[in-house]
């Protein structure tokens, strides 16, 4: 196990904080959106196979949700591609 400390500036009341992602791989047409399931999967995979070595990891929780953009690209007109993006 590796071995921590504090740092002087850390100590005091426990802060919320949020990691975001998106579930889309890749861009246009071609790009993949991956369900939330396999998300979760997979981030359970990584904490189990972190704990197995004895390292730290992230637990959390998983809400769905919607990047909503006001214009997709620049270089395209607003109707040609899809403004939302699942997270």
């Amino acid at each position: 196990m590796k071995s921590f400390s504090l740092v002087p500036t850390s100590d005091g009341p426990r802060r919320e904080f949020k990691i975001t992602w998106g579930l889309r791989a890749g861009y246009g047409p071609s790009g993949r959106i991956y369900d939330l399931e396999e998300a979760i999967r997979a981030a359970h995979r990584w904490m189990r196979e972190r704990n197995a070595r004895a390292e730290p990891f992230l637990s959390g929780m998983f809400t769905r949700g919607e990047v909503v953009y006001a214009s997709p690209s620049p270089s395209l007109p607003a109707r040609s591609c899809r403004s939302m993006q699942p997270i």
